[in-house]
């Protein structure tokens, strides 16, 4: 991972806090791939996918990386996070995408928060 990517979780992280949400993890790691922050909100629990691009890319803010392929890693690295941490698995579970304006200085800015993303099937 960049620098400007770990300081763009560290702004989302940030961005999340200030809505009253708690961040249980960031950058958790299973043989599928990466969840960039687990986030927790009373009984919510969000598996949030940070994209961070300077202005005018090419991929929608990086909305357009968010493929059926990744999308199915994600699901499974989410599922690997449950099993090592079973008593979260009764909160209702979701799929967030923050996209983050890259701007100059090493600044960000929130594009967009999507919550509820995409969804996986059982």
């Amino acid at each position: 991972m960049t620098q400007i990517g770990l300081q763009a979780e560290q702004f989302v992280a940030d961005y999340l806090e200030a809505h009253n949400w708690q961040i249980l993890s960031r950058r958790y790691y299973s043989r599928w791939g990466e969840l960039d922050l687990v986030a927790r909100q009373g009984d919510t629990l969000s598996f949030v996918e940070v994209k961070a691009r300077r202005l005018q890319n090419w991929d929608c803010n990086g909305l357009l990386s968010i493929t059926p392929s990744k999308q199915r890693k994600l699901g499974l690295t989410a599922m690997a996070f449950l099993r090592a941490w079973p008593h979260l698995e009764r909160c209702n579970c979701r799929f967030d995408v923050v996209l983050v304006e890259i701007l100059p200085i090493r600044k960000f800015r929130v594009v967009e928060h999507l919550s509820d993303a995409f969804a996986m099937d059982p």
